[in-house]
């Protein structure tokens, strides 16, 4: 894409965006972000439930996005998705839930809509690996068809990785890009913004209808143990990035809350220069 598209994209407001986006869920968040104005989205991941609502009541007036995996916490039962629920629509805020669907149509259809989660019934938007091909993305598709959910569903397909050493080449990523636009479920991309000098620019090719969301934001751009790299939320946001999502910055900090204001403040403020 040429660099005009890019700076195009880069400058148009959120709010216009929701104008032309297709997908219920990537429509949903560009009105929430632009109205709430935050572009933040937590990463509650956690291995308990007590302490992953505790850290949502801290947070939760400052974020877009809630990203569970609820794989990962003890003490879940049924009562977890109506307490989400209640908390995201009481303080406008939408679930993630990042199950990183990798199988045939199927097989995914069948772990969306059924088994202990039930994932298609509470979370508004799903990661998805475009690695199986688009019948992932269909089968997905026909469980929110089959299930008349009218509230806002999609999928957040992973263009790219944080981590050091993915496969995720540029290849793959174009090719990802041209399977979310043949597919109504499809809201957008995980990509853009960590180490964008190791990276090619998701943001230059991904059409404005597609929301970027980025991982591995911290103010510290550093990198962890496992091969984790980070990038800080104005980086992030001036090479594309539409929402950073934010993990250990914030549930690992003494004060969640303020944690979570200051990455708000961050990436929005980074956010309002870039579209001027």
């Amino acid at each position: 894409m040429p660099q005009d598209y890019f700076q195009a994209r880069l400058e148009t407001s959120f709010s216009e965006r929701a104008s032309f986006s297709k997908n219920s869920a990537a429509k949903a968040l560009f009105k929430l972000m632009d109205e709430k104005k935050t572009c933040l989205a937590v990463a509650v991941d956690v291995e308990n439930c007590n302490k992953f609502f505790k850290i949502v009541n801290f947070v939760k007036d400052d974020t877009a996005i809630i990203k569970t995996h609820v794989d990962i916490l003890s003490g879940y039962d049924d009562s977890f998705p109506g307490q989400l629920k209640d908390l995201a629509y009481d303080h406008s805020f939408l679930i993630l839930e990042d199950r990183k669907f990798a199988d045939i149509g199927n097989t995914a259809k069948l772990q969306y809509s059924g088994g202990i989660y039930k994932i298609c019934d509470w979370a508004h938007l799903v990661t998805v690996h475009s690695n199986p091909g688009p019948g992932v993305v269909e089968g997905l598709a026909a469980v929110v068809e089959e299930k008349k959910i009218k509230d806002p569903r999609g999928g957040l397909l992973l263009a790219q990785m944080s981590s050091k050493g993915n496969l995720l080449d540029e290849n793959y990523t174009k090719k990802t890009v041209e399977m979310a636009g043949a597919s109504p479920f499809s809201a957008g991309f995980i990509g853009t913004g960590s180490v964008p000098s190791d990276l090619h620019n998701l943001a230059a090719i991904a059409p404005s209808e597609f929301p970027i969301l980025t991982p591995g934001i911290q103010f510290s751009a550093a990198g962890d143990s496992l091969k984790q790299q980070y990038c800080t939320p104005e980086l992030a946001v001036e090479n594309g990035s539409d929402c950073i999502i934010v993990g250990r910055g914030i549930i690992a900090a003494e004060d969640a809350k303020k944690a979570a204001q200051d990455y708000r403040k961050a990436a929005w403020q980074a956010y309002e220069k870039r579209v001027k």
